[in-house]
């Protein structure tokens, strides 16, 4: 899963809708292999990012927020996908528990000083 999304990085890409059903696992020549679908959100990280997809559970702090979106929204939206298909449970149940758990005004660390 993180090779996926570190290989779109790499190519200058962000997915913008990273979650459990993006991924999918496929047998080829008797090795399973995950496999990254769902594109409709992604775009290159040299553009400002048009469309805005949330994903309930998924969706990072950034997408949320007035600040520049970036890699950061793949990165939140991949740990969330992991911690779910680790522990098989999702990262929040609710959206108040998201909301109660979440920065209420993240710190953007490029221009607003401080840091996570």
């Amino acid at each position: 899963m993180c090779a996926a999304v570190n290989h779109l990085h790499d190519m200058g890409i962000i997915h913008n809708d990273l979650k459990p059903q993006n991924f999918t696992l496929k047998s080829e020549n008797g090795v399973f292999v995950v496999k990254l679908i769902d594109f409709g959100a992604a775009c290159f990280m040299d553009r400002d990012i048009k469309r805005h997809v949330v994903s309930k559970g998924y969706t990072s702090f950034e997408q949320r927020s007035k600040y520049k979106q970036d890699i950061r929204n793949d990165v939140y939206s991949l740990v969330a996908t992991i911690y779910e298909v680790m522990l098989g449970v999702v990262l929040f149940k609710t959206q108040q528990d998201y909301e109660r758990n979440v920065l209420p005004e993240p710190v953007d660390p490029v221009n607003g000083g401080g840091g996570f």
